[in-house]
């Protein structure tokens, strides 16, 4: 609810933003190796990263709000964006390894088995974010703009590593 007031309160007043939808790559996995504990502790430091993000490259006013599980929303204007994620991306890179067991960071991946409960091989967790903007297009909802989020999350999410995909699409 508190994702959707902020959204509706930047069109209401007319303001330039970018929300940005922020889902981690194979969380999954790594919360049924490592157990829940540190699956919450994955989700901690994520947040505690885009805190940190805003605090050095962000507005005052920038929005971070937890959809839930892995995933999260960032509200931000589109001049800070690329310095936010950019920042976000470096610290992510190099914290997210610290929840790691020695042996899976040297071996580059864990082994757990996929959704189809196949063994597979999955790298450390990355991050993509999926970004809607109404510097191109005007959006006149929330429910206008999470039409639109699943397209460009599925984007994201479809190339590997740390990634930021903004929708730059017109009307």
């Amino acid at each position: 609810i508190s994702i959707r007031d902020e959204i509706e309160k930047r069109i209401m007043e007319g303001q330039k933003f970018v929300v940005i939808h922020a889902d981690i790559d194979n969380f999954k996995a790594y919360n049924d190796k490592y157990g829940l504990v540190s699956g919450d502790r994955a989700i901690q430091l994520t947040a505690e990263l885009f805190r940190e993000a805003i605090a050095q490259s962000g507005n005052p006013h920038d929005f971070l709000g937890h959809e839930g599980g892995d995933d999260f929303v960032l509200i931000t204007t589109p001049d800070k964006v690329d310095a936010l994620t950019e920042g976000f991306f470096r610290r992510f890179s190099e914290k997210i390894l610290t929840l790691y067991s020695d042996e899976d960071k040297q071996r580059g991946y864990i082994i757990a088995k996929n959704r189809q409960g196949v063994i597979c091989k999955f790298p450390p967790m990355s991050i993509s974010l999926a970004g809607v903007t109404n510097v191109h297009r005007e959006l006149r909802s929330y429910t206008e703009i999470t039409n639109i989020m699943p397209e460009v999350k599925e984007k994201a999410k479809s190339m590997e590593g740390n990634i930021f995909i903004l929708d730059k699409r017109k009307s």
